[in-house]
């Protein structure tokens, strides 16, 4: 089970290092977690969700049961990817791809 847990661990660290790449990331990740919430500068991540949705990758989006905490941050949501041991590279590699693909459209409304 150790080893299971460690290798979500590692996934959600790629995803964390290669989407932080990208301009306006915010993450709110904790630490040791295999959970990445975040959200990007001036993008409300309900839009970028939908966007990413349409391109087969299942995100929450909200305040996560966590409104309090949401409300200290004074955000109205994020976005949230959960790493499993079911999942691999190639589905980070799907996820940053989404993502770029979803700001493209949406920094193109500015």
């Amino acid at each position: 089970m150790a080893q299971a847990n460690q290798y979500a661990l590692t996934l959600a660290d790629e995803a964390q290092a290669r989407l932080e790449q990208l301009e306006g990331f915010i993450s709110y990740r904790a630490p040791h977690s295999p959970v990445l919430a975040f959200n990007f500068e001036g993008i409300h991540h309900s839009d970028l969700a939908a966007l990413i949705a349409e391109q087969g990758i299942a995100l929450r989006t909200g305040q996560h049961c966590a409104q309090p905490l949401i409300d200290a941050l004074t955000i109205s949501g994020c976005l949230r990817a959960s790493f499993m041991p079911y999942n691999q590279l190639s589905d980070i590699d799907r996820l940053v791809d989404a993502v770029k693909f979803a700001l493209s459209l949406l920094k193109d409304e500015d």
